[in-house]
């Protein structure tokens, strides 16, 4: 006898991948956008070093 080996198994392994797939793209989504980020209210903020100290600045 021989084994059938002509994918009939694979539609999990595709489902998996899938979800997968989604999911990364999704996390990408929500990491690279603003959606998950503080909001930005306006306001600036530096800071500097130099040989005179640290100088923060904060409006």
């Amino acid at each position: 006898m021989s084994t059938n080996t002509n994918g009939n198994g694979n539609g999990f392994i595709y489902f998996v991948v899938g979800a997968l797939v989604a999911v990364v793209a999704g996390f990408g989504i929500y990491y690279f956008t603003d959606v998950g980020g503080p909001a930005d209210d306006g306001t600036d903020f530096s800071v500097s070093v130099n040989e005179d100290g640290i100088a923060v600045d904060g409006d």
